[in-house]
This record gives structure tokens, sequence and C-alpha cells, in this order.
């Protein structure tokens, strides 16, 4: 046998990261989750519907389930009722009746995964995450715009 074969290749050296690329992770245990303000949600829904950032959307109550990824095209406030409108898919959230919301940070053979998720007074959820594909990183512009939400104080609970 050439030994030669069985020898490993030296890696290649890591480059450092541009700055502009470097995204800190927001201080949360991985597999964890955090108590965030209540508007929390409203609030990165309307960043990305302004950037144009695209999101994971899914939505439940009880055996109902519903799910989209895409940029958001609109997003109103109509009374109580938060409107989403996402190319040829629409969904309609009562403001009123939001309780709680959590954002979760898991890591994942792909890097670590951020989702935001909010529970409503009536059993439904909707939880929101990077659009990026099964088996991509997440992108650095929604990491950013999570890293923007402001969690709950301790006081505040």
């Amino acid at each position: 046998m050439n030994m030669a074969l069985c020898h490993r290749r030296a890696r290649p050296a890591l480059l450092p990261l541009p700055q502009s690329a470097a995204v800190p992770t927001p201080p949360l245990p991985l597999g964890g989750s955090v108590a965030m303000e209540p508007g929390a949600g409203w609030e990165l829904l309307a960043q990305a519907a302004q950037s144009g950032l695209p999101l994971a959307l899914r939505a439940g109550r009880a055996a109902t389930r519903w799910s989209h990824t895409g940029p958001i095209d609109r997003l109103t406030l109509q009374g109580r009722w938060l409107l989403l409108r996402s190319g040829d898919a629409s969904f309609r959230l009562d403001e009123s009746l939001l309780v709680g919301a959590w954002l979760q940070r898991d890591a994942g053979r792909h890097g670590l995964r951020h989702t935001l998720h909010l529970a409503l007074a009536d059993g439904s959820w909707l939880d929101l995450a990077d659009a990026a594909a099964p088996g991509r990183p997440e992108t650095c512009a929604w990491r950013l715009l999570v890293q923007s939400l402001a969690p709950l104080e301790p006081g505040d609970a």
C-alpha cells in the first residue's frame, strides 16, 4: 500500500469574514428561548415588509395549519387586525389576542437558526423564521433583524 495516499491533506487556512458579514449572535443559550417584548412580532413583520426580506411564516390553531415562504408584499393594521399579503397568500391576525412572544435559537448542521414564536389567547400561534431553504444557513439579514428586537425585561413578566 502506498503510504502517501493515507496521509491527510492539510486543511486550507480559514479566511476571516469581512467585517460587514460578521454577525454576532444574541446572548441566548443554544436550544433555549427568551421572552420578547409583546410587539416583537409586529415589529419584525414591519421591518421585513419594508426591506423585502423573505420570511417563512407558519401559523396554526388546533388541526388547522398554514404556511408560506416569501417576501411580504403588504402589511397593514386595520383596527385590531393585522393583515398580511405575500404573493397570492393572505393572513389575518387579531393583534388584541397576543399573549406572548419568544425567540428560540437552535444549532443545526448548517449553523444557527432563530425562530420567533407568537402565542395568541385563542390557542393559535404564529412562527416567523428565515426563508432560507433547508440545508442552507440562515441569512445575515434575518439574524440582524432578530437581533434588533427587544427582549422582555426581567421585571416585566
